[in-house]
């Protein structure tokens, strides 16, 4: 499901939409998307996008230049992901919500570490700009838990930046301290990927350290 400058859909909609889902209570894969939905994605509403999939297996949720997104959203969203204790595959973009910051992201981060089950991570965070490398340390955190882990995806920095976005030079070479612990303690991990766009403050020097982790 993808909603993209969809300004006609209010509260109600989500909640229509939530009660259908919640109905199916043998669904296993969930993807939705909520692009440019500025007047009517609040904090308030976030909550509404996950509830009540107790066989839920695999999420995918993309939140992108909705600018009235913050922290307190994010919150909201860790609190439904306890729920899943299920999950085995996530996929979660930000991308343009410069309404949330590190803490933000870590509340994000904290719900989905709540099941060891998770086998698949993909992460992207772009044009977030108070989003930095301190927000990332949870991530090395939470995958200590994530005993399953086969899959690792992660995607940083600026990409197709919109008309009137802020420049978001956050990511720095002690991003690569942090991966080389993910990747010490994800023994059992058959893919990784990596991708950095545009992270102007990040060098030879942070690769270099980051050889370590292959060893």
């Amino acid at each position: 499901i993808n909603f993209e400058e969809c300004s006609r859909i209010s509260t109600e909609g989500l909640e229509f939409l939530q009660e259908g889902l919640s109905s199916m209570k043998s669904l296993v894969h969930y993807t939705l998307g909520i692009n440019h939905c500025n007047n009517i994605i609040l904090d308030s509403q976030l909550p509404l996008l996950i509830r009540e999939m107790p066989s839920l297996e695999s999420l995918g949720l993309a939140i992108e230049n909705c600018f009235d997104v913050t922290d307190e959203g994010m919150q909201a969203i860790r609190n439904q992901l306890k729920k899943l204790n299920i999950l085995k595959r996530v996929n979660f973009t930000l991308s343009g919500l410069n309404g949330i910051r590190n803490k933000g992201f870590e509340s994000l981060l904290d719900g989905i570490q709540s099941t060891s089950e998770i086998e698949s991570l993909k992460i992207k965070v772009t044009n977030c700009k108070y989003v930095n490398d301190e927000g990332f340390k949870i991530l090395r955190d939470s995958t200590k838990s994530m005993t399953s882990l086969k899959f690792l995806s992660l995607e940083f920095g600026e990409q197709n930046k919109m008309k009137g976005s802020v420049d978001s030079n956050n990511i720095s070479n002690r991003l690569f301290d942090l991966l080389k612990d993910v990747l010490q303690h994800t023994r059992l991990l058959e893919s990784l990927e990596l991708k950095f766009s545009a992270c102007k403050e990040i060098s030879d020097k942070g690769l270099g350290s980051f050889k370590d982790a292959f060893i």
